[in-house]
């Protein structure tokens, strides 16, 4: 059923002049023996479509002296319109050219139809157009700001800007505002076009500027035209956007190196030749470099008489000269980031390059950009030094982060620093999208942050966007308050909804945004990730810890209210909706299942709790939901779906791990260590689930417990009481050391660095790679290891540590290299605090095409600095194929896991004279198999 749509103004007290106005003009036509056809329109609507019949005709500008670009613009423009037309009322709108139209203005295929005039004022034009088109633009400057008017008059409804991109914007508007339609999201379904039985236009003018006029949104996915229609921008929408990693083009060391070496940065205390355009700096205490610069950019100004922005911005990731960072770290020290403070030394070098560019300019107006990025995030400190007027600095923030309101407070004050050191200043926002592996939203955030931009006079915004299908309706909500931030969010949030899924789906489907809300707000900022890299120029998205601050409670949550929008879209949606809801649907079910497979960590357990995970069938789904994601991946990689068949590929590296999560079981463990040692509701349910018939993750689990506690730890020597003091590999040694100078492990009896017992190994200097091992006979099936591990109080460690598995054949030969291997531990957390490393996996029978015997248990450490390390208490266990019928008795009675003999033990030392000629292969590929997991 087609609806009828009469669009009038809300604006009630500005309605009443008009009325008197059209009632004063129709009684001095009466008087004056004069036609009231003027007074009555003015006051009228102008009617584009009615009884089945189009009452409209589009007249387009000419090319004129538009670039081909401009003009693409345009007839863009009239293409979205005419579409959007037909969709809306099933019927073609005309549409000629403005050259026709002037030639025949009465011709009977336009005579008394209304005339929708794009990009250009028509004939009989609305009093008011000429000065709104120059108030908009003496709002934009040279640039332009691409703000867009519509101006209903007479007989023409005009659709016009100060720029064709801002005819193109305006055309997007039109629809949106008059038919009511919306790009929900790319593709083919992503629009939602209404069915009108007749579409009236007001008679008022309406203008609108955006509130910045850069609103760049970096992107891979969604199409230009959809970004487009949002008002949004990508680099050749704006003259301005010339502001990102740009010195490596001026310093091109084939040019200049070898004449001079001083331009290029001091690493090592070499002059670095640069191989890439990444990780160096020039030297901006050098000279020379000031004019390099300004020279290689004279010379694009010349080649380009139409460019009016250039980058100084400094090339990516760091690199710059150690000489310099020395000096610039005794005048000014670090900055908010923690970083050497960079900042004068770059404001005065890039002053002093604008200053001779412009010199070979006189009257042209150029812009230059920067990215005050790491080492340049904080403005000058010398008293009253400043950037040139002409250079726009963006700060970069992933300003997500300002949930924090410590964040929030310190990036406040360092925006209105920077406006005391630059006339014009931008942000560069990292707002990722589908960088993460969950939909991560922060709509309040993002307006209150833009709100405050535009409170202190910001115009220039630019974003790591990568929008994705899985954010729902946060894409399009960004790009309405990048226009206007002031817009209402409830409004523009419930109306992407109702549009996107239908009235009924609506409710349901803001409830599952509203918990991924919540979650990136509330959850994940009290996190250990979140705390690590929240005062970092962005958030670490290549981490995947962020997984660990979701609660799993709220994706119970979240998944019943998205299938309860299934079931109501299905219920009352139209195909479109249905198919926008199964493509997020389809996205999120590989997210839901990457979350749960993610090792999360649980520590500290109530009983209830403890019982939770011990419910039917948790541990199996737990454990079997890495197959299931990788399933998922795969499919969705093959789906023919071009909005949902890219995945990133952290998906694949989040669940490439053969082992499982192990912290369920060592947290069950400690829980019964600590509150049932005479028994108790949770043990019982171990002895249950342990006790099946059928086999099971679950069954395993359990038996993995038993086998814990009834001591049948499989490690030789495990709190390193046995063998001698000082360094380990002596020849009655159980445990092999593998080391680089200057890496040591030795065995110690200094009772503070002590946790059982009365010795422990102290690993210290291993700066690359460092670890020591046993190696122990298995059966396939679940294999679980641990190791406490401690670095002193007050200390600040650095480095990390892991376990690593390799399965290996009766002889001895490694069948694969780090099989499997645990997360990595961060060695500067809790210095003081006994901490523990674990791994759980599942030891296959055939690997290599050889039968697997022994597994080799290594303990790495990777990038220690020269704060030690203390290790103690090492645990390796695998499930017993039968349940010891004492085992209720072997349990009570067990005294500290440290302390239980080795029931299979094996000598690893004449194994191991096997294998030393192959370990440094094997910790090479440690390395490159670790090097991702890597902050």
């Amino acid at each position: 059923m087609k609806r009828l749509i009469e669009i009038k103004s809300t604006n009630r007290h500005k309605q009443i002049p008009a009325v008197l106005l059209a009632t004063l003009i129709f009684l001095m036509a009466i008087a004056c023996n004069l036609s009231p056809t003027s007074a009555q329109v003015v006051s009228s609507n102008l009617i584009l479509f009615e009884n089945n019949e189009v009452k409209a005709v589009l007249v387009v500008r000419n090319q004129g002296n538009l670039t081909d670009t401009e003009y693409e613009y345009i007839t863009d423009a009239a293409a979205l319109i005419k579409k959007h037309f037909k969709d809306a009322t099933g019927h073609e709108l005309p549409q000629i050219s403005a050259f026709d139209f002037r030639r025949s203005p009465k011709t009977g295929s336009i005579a008394g139809k209304i005339k929708i005039n794009l990009g250009w004022n028509g004939l009989n034009p609305h009093p008011a157009l000429e000065q709104t088109l120059i108030d908009l633009n003496a709002e934009a400057d040279f640039d332009g700001n691409h703000g867009y008017v519509f101006a209903p008059y007479a007989d023409n409804v005009v659709i016009q800007s100060p720029t064709p991109l801002g005819v193109r914007y305006g055309a997007a508007a039109f629809l949106r505002k008059y038919l009511d339609v919306e790009w929900l999201m790319p593709g083919p379904y992503g629009a939602d076009t209404p069915s009108w039985d007749k579409i009236a236009i007001p008679q008022v003018l309406v203008s609108s500027a955006p509130a910045f006029n850069v609103r760049y949104a970096y992107n891979i996915q969604p199409p230009i035209d959809w970004l487009l229609n949002q008002g949004l921008q990508v680099y050749s929408h704006t003259k301005m956007g010339n502001f990102s990693h740009a010195l490596h083009y001026y310093f091109d060391p084939d040019k200049y190196y070898d004449e001079h070496p001083e331009y290029y940065p001091i690493h090592d205390g070499e002059h670095y030749r640069p191989v890439d355009e990444i990780a160096w700096q020039p030297r901006f205490s050098e000279p020379g470099t000031i004019e390099v610069a300004a020279s290689e950019i004279i010379a694009l100004l010349k080649d380009d008489p139409d460019l009016v922005s250039v980058s100084l911005g400094v090339n990516d990731s760091g690199g710059y000269c150690e000489q310099e960072l020395a000096e610039q770290e005794a005048i000014h020290g670090l900055n908010s980031e923690g970083l050497v403070h960079m900042t004068d030394l770059y404001c005065k070098w890039s002053n002093a390059v604008i200053e001779k560019v412009l010199a070979a300019f006189p009257g042209r107006n150029i812009k230059f950009g920067m990215i005050a990025y790491r080492n340049l995030n904080d403005p000058p400190k010398e008293p009253g030094l400043k950037f040139h007027e002409s250079m726009i600095p963006y700060i970069t923030k992933d300003r997500s982060a300002w949930v924090d309101p410590d964040q929030e407070a310190q990036g406040h004050q360092i925006t209105q620093d920077w406006l005391e050191r630059s006339d014009q200043l931008g942000w560069y926002s990292y707002d990722y999208g589908s960088a993460y592996l969950v939909p991560r939203i922060y709509n309040t955030q993002l307006q209150e942050n833009l709100q405050f931009a535009q409170a202190n006079g910001l115009k220039f915004l630019f974003s790591e966007a990568m929008f994705s299908v899985d954010e729902g309706p946060k894409p399009h909500v960004f790009a309405m308050l990048y226009w206007d931030p002031q817009s209402s969010l409830d409004d523009l949030e419930n109306r992407w909804y109702r549009k996107a899924v239908g009235e009924e789906a609506a409710p349901h489907l803001a409830a599952f945004y509203e918990v991924w809300e919540e979650i990136w707000t509330e959850d994940i900022p009290q996190s250990k990730w979140f705390e690590k890299c929240k005062n970092f120029t962005y958030l670490w998205f290549n981490s995947f810890d962020y997984l660990d601050g979701i609660p799993l409670q709220k994706l119970t949550v979240a998944r019943e209210h998205l299938d309860n929008a299934w079931e109501a879209v299905q219920h009352s949606g139209n195909a479109n909706q249905i198919k926008r809801l199964e493509a997020i649907r389809k996205f999120y079910d590989l997210q839901e299942a990457t979350t749960l497979a993610y090792p999360h960590t649980f520590s500290d357990l109530t009983e209830a709790e403890a019982l939770e995970l011990l419910q039917d069938g948790f541990l199996d789904q737990l454990y079997q939901m890495r197959d299931v994601a990788l399933a998922r991946y795969s499919a969705l990689l093959n789906d023919p779906d071009p909005l949902i068949n890219n995945p990133v590929e952290y998906f694949e590296e989040v669940l490439s791990d053969d082992s499982l999560n192990p912290s369920p079981l060592w947290a069950i463990v400690d829980y019964i260590e600590q509150h049932e040692a005479d028994g108790g509701p949770v043990l019982n349910r171990v002895m249950e689930l342990a006790g099946a018939m059928t086999p099971s993750y679950s069954r395993e689990f359990c038996r993995l417990i038993v086998s814990r506690f009834n001591g049948e730890n499989l490690i030789v020597d495990p709190s390193f009481e046995e063998g001698p003091l000082g360094d380990l590999g002596q020849p009655e040694d159980d445990w092999i050391p593998w080391v680089e100078d200057p890496g040591t492990f030795t065995r110690i009896d200094n009772p503070p660095f002590v946790r059982t017992g009365l010795q422990s190994v102290k690993a210290h200097n291993h700066w690359s790679f460092g670890a020591i091992y046993q190696i122990v006979p298995v059966e396939p099936g679940l294999f679980t290891s641990r190791v406490h591990y401690y670095t002193p109080p007050a200390s600040r460690p650095y480095g990390y540590l892991w376990l690593n598995m390799h399965p290996m054949d009766s002889e001895g030969n490694i069948l694969e290299n780090s099989y499997a291997w645990s997360k990595l531990y961060e060695l500067s957390e809790s210095p003081g605090e006994w901490l523990t490393a674990e791994i759980l996996f599942e030891v296959p029978e055939i690997l290599a095409d050889r039968e697997v015997e022994f597994v080799m248990v290594q303990v790495v450490l990777e990038s220690q600095n020269d704060v030690p390390l203390y290790l103690d208490d090492v645990e390796t266990y695998q499930a017993p194929e039968t349940m010891p019928t004492d085992f209720n008795n072997a349990m009570l009675s067990a005294g500290p896991a440290c302390s239980a003999c080795s029931v299979r033990s094996v000598n690893p030392i004449l194994i191991a004279a096997l294998l030393l000629p192959g370990i440094a292969i094997c910790f090479l590929t440690i390395a490159l198999r670790k090097k991702f997991m890597r902050h």
